[in-house]
């Protein structure tokens, strides 16, 4: 240091203040305090001393400083600079005790970052801000950690976010959760928090429902003049508040949501027309259904931009799908490219695509730079640009991707960090570029210099080898590439006549050879038991993990059970033997196995599947009598049809597929925000109804309900009973949307044909995964299902 010092003192102060700025404040402050008197003078300067952030970050990952460096800022150097401190920026592990060191008079902004949920409600105490003036912060960020295990329990957020309006009063900025996007969303719910604040003029937050959104805006920040708020889920379903008073004051508004909403017209428009004098608007959405047409520039401009005079900037980047076009009138991308002739001060970008097999249209727009860290279902009609920010990359298309393109995605994306590949169509021009390559033609080598994951997902080996074997394509950080995943489809939990042809190149291309000599003994018993034959190889080829054991084929005497292929165990075997006896005259060993084990297959569609070989597999795999079943129930009651179109199910459904399992216990999920958590029940009951004994009626005791988001550590199991006030409180909520909707179903007989055109634009926009037979299913009998839910 004194040999730096000599040539240090040789330059002016106003040279070495501009070589100093190049330093973190931190930096500057350890290495110079102390040094001689000069430095110190520099040291204690505002540039240096009045914003200190006081922790390490490095890939998004936050850590404290060394206990070296961290001793000395607490015992010497944020006591000679305490009058000076304005800004602090620190992570929980040492927040408390650089708060706690000494006073600041002056500190008005405050950062809290890698904060642990659990214990976030102990920040607000008067022991960890006793040297902090409270009434002068009017600056917050509070960083809720997600990479570390925690206690989820719903209401934390929501009485962190009180707390902070009770001890900071002045508070102008509050940035809640910016790293938090998809671990931590307030949710307010029937509970919402008496917070007010006259004084609140920006605020940053993720929710849960669109509702929350509107709780935020319902007057309580009546100041407030910017907004950036996340919205996990946008449905009406969970709409219990609907206020619509303009918003005056509102100068600046970002709406983020990455999942899919059926509702942007009924209301994301809405909510915008109330911001009569907004000058700056970000929307950014990832994936809005709708059946009339795709967002454009028209359509922008006449039901958000006419409405917003005061507008000057307008960034948006929003991906629309189209589910029920007309395949004669198709809007190519120049017809949308047109459709912004109008806005002078935008480089607007569009991306249309069309997939024939799942009958949908996309269009992605977006205006240029783009600015986002991610960009995922890029097709081969990607428009390419330079993409600086993005650090995330997803290819999707149901058309091959050549070597040209993956070119093409390297220039584009040069920081990118993260690649995944969605694409199970073989290359086309691979042997071209195979014969260039032997006869010893250049190749310009493709390059990732920083990419460090790659996924290849339901992706053809093609771009396997591309990336693995082919010396063509290479990454300079070849070392840091510490993730490879290759995931191919699941053979079976969707099983359609669809799905034959990936079957057939299944057994074809990567089963075993051996299990080529099963082939007339899986069609013989298709045949008998009406299963089709690709099942019930695909069957054998999961059941057996692609061991197929070519001595036990060849022996006859081999009964098989035990060796794996169809796992049917002894008494199950008994049972089907005994039902069906002419299906096994003169069978044994292998043949007898694949027959039981069709046998098996068909018993289980026919008693649980409801025409879905998918629902069949899962049931061949658990078997009657399971201890726990966890089954989906997306639809409520009465929605059969387009349950079963959509390849799910209704909660009544659930509850009776249990029931006849004779499941031990039921475990219900995967609920949809758009439709009730409950069944829905009858208040009277049939003579029958009333005379089951108690034992009957205690079967349904068994069937409980599971959340998302939500995570308890084993070790916290003792104290998950302190949150049944809370689901207590929340199915209150979900009772009373039920009654209401019941009680509109008795008086309208219509209910279920009144939205038939929002629910048919998505069984649609899902055809893809539908199969041909299900577009003809009849309906199941509603009043069984309804009789089921009542018990």
């Amino acid at each position: 240091m004194e040999h730096l010092s000599i040539k240090l003192n040789d330059l002016p102060d106003e040279i070495l203040i501009t070589i100093l700025k190049k330093l973190y404040n931190v930096e500057v402050l350890y290495s110079l305090i102390g040094v001689n008197k000069r430095f110190n003078t520099i040291a204690h300067d505002s540039t240096f001393a009045s914003y200190l952030t006081l922790f390490c970050k490095q890939d998004d990952l936050i850590s404290p400083l060394p206990d070296p460096m961290l001793d000395r800022f607490c015992s010497q150097i944020l006591p000679s600079i305490h009058y000076k401190v304005k800004s602090l920026k620190l992570e929980s592990t040492s927040m408390e005790r650089i708060l706690l060191t000494t006073n600041y008079p002056n500190l008005y902004e405050l950062g809290l970052y890698d904060i642990d949920l659990e214990k976030a409600t102990s920040l607000f105490d008067d022991t960890t801000f006793i040297y902090v003036n409270k009434g002068q912060i009017s600056s917050l960020v509070i960083d809720i950690n997600k990479n570390k295990k925690q206690i989820l329990v719903f209401d934390t957020g929501r009485v962190v976010f009180a707390h902070i309006f009770t001890m900071f009063i002045n508070l102008q900025y509050l940035n809640f959760g910016p790293s938090s996007i998809s671990y931590l969303q307030l949710s307010f719910g029937m509970l919402l928090p008496t917070v007010l604040s006259s004084n609140l003029l920006e605020l940053h937050v993720c929710v849960l429902h669109f509702s929350d959104c509107l709780y935020l805006l319902d007057g309580r920040f009546n100041q407030l003049h910017t907004f950036y708020v996340n919205i996990c889920s946008i449905s009406s379903h969970s709409l219990t508040i609907n206020n619509e008073e303009k918003l005056p004051n509102l100068r600046c508004f970002s709406l983020y949501c990455d999942m899919r909403t059926f509702e942007y017209d009924e209301l994301i428009v809405p909510l915008l027309h109330r911001m009569l004098n907004l000058e700056k608007l970000d929307l950014h959405l990832h994936n809005v259904v709708r059946g009339n047409g795709f967002i454009d520039g028209k359509y922008l401009k006449e039901n958000i931009i006419n409405y917003m005079l005061q507008l000057n900037k307008f960034a948006f980047n929003i991906r629309s799908f189209e589910s029920s076009y007309n395949l004669i009138n198709l809007p190519s991308n120049e017809d949308i490219q047109h459709t912004f002739k109008e806005f002078k001060n935008n480089q607007i970008v569009s991306c249309v695509d069309y997939f024939q097999k799942r009958q949908c249209g996309s269009c992605h727009i977006y205006s240029y730079p783009y600015r986002m860290k991610y960009y995922d279902d890029i097709t081969n009609n990607f428009p390419g640009g330079l993409f600086k920010y993005v650090q995330t990359v997803e290819l999707f298309d149901d058309r091959p991707f050549e070597y040209e393109f993956f070119r093409q995605i390297a220039q584009s994306f040069p920081f990118m960090k993260n690649l995944s590949v969605i694409n199970d169509k073989p290359q086309k021009n691979k042997l071209y570029r195979k014969s260039k390559k032997v006869d010893n033609q250049d190749l310009s080598i493709i390059e990732y210099p920083h990419l460090i994951r790659l996924h290849l997902y339901q992706a053809h080996d093609d771009y396997v080898e591309q990336f693995l074997v082919d010396t063509e394509i290479s990454s300079n950080n070849t070392s840091s590439t510490n993730t490879l995943s290759s995931t191919e489809e699941p053979l079976l939990p969707t099983w359609q006549a669809s799905a034959c042809a990936r079957l057939d190149k299944t057994l074809s291309e990567r089963a075993p050879k051996p299990i080529g000599q099963l082939r007339h003994l899986i069609d013989s018993a298709a045949q008998e038991t009406n299963v089709p034959a690709d099942f019930i190889g695909a069957v054998i080829y999961q059941e057996s993990r692609g061991n197929i054991n070519v001595n036990t084929i060849t022996n006859p005497g081999n009964f098989g059970v035990g060796s794996g292929f169809m796992q049917v165990n002894e008494y199950r075997g008994a049972e089907l033997q005994q039902q069906y006896p002419h299906r096994f005259v003169s069978l044994y060993g292998i043949e007898k196995e694949i027959m039981l084990g069709a046998s098996y297959l068909k018993q289980m569609y026919d008693t649980f599947a409801d025409q879905d070989w998918g629902i069949t597999f899962r049931a061949y795999n658990s078997g009657q009598n399971v201890d726990v079943l966890i089954h989906e129930s997306t639809f409520e009651t009465g929605f059969e049809v387009y349950a079963s179109q959509m390849r799910h199910c209704t909660m009544a459904q659930a509850i009776d597929v249990g029931r006849r399992m004779n499941a031990k216990y039921t475990i219900l999920w995967h609920f949809s925000q758009r439709y009730a958590k409950i069944p829905f029940l009858s208040e009277t009951k049939t003579e029958d109804e009333s005379q089951k004994d108690e034992k009957q009626e205690q079967k349904f005791d068994n069937v409980c309900i599971s959340f998302d988001f939500m995570r308890i550590h084993l070790s916290d199991l003792p104290r998950a009973c302190e949150l049944v006030p809370i689901f207590e409180s929340m199915f209150y909520d979900e009772w009373l949307i039920m009654k209401k909707k019941q009680t509109r179903r008795e008086q309208e007989p219509d209910y279920f044909t009144k939205n038939t055109r929002m629910i048919e634009s998505k069984r649609k926009f899902m055809s893809g995964r539908t199969s041909p037979s299900n577009k003809n299913s009849t309906q199941t009998d509603t009043n069984t299902s309804r009789n089921i839910a009542s018990s």
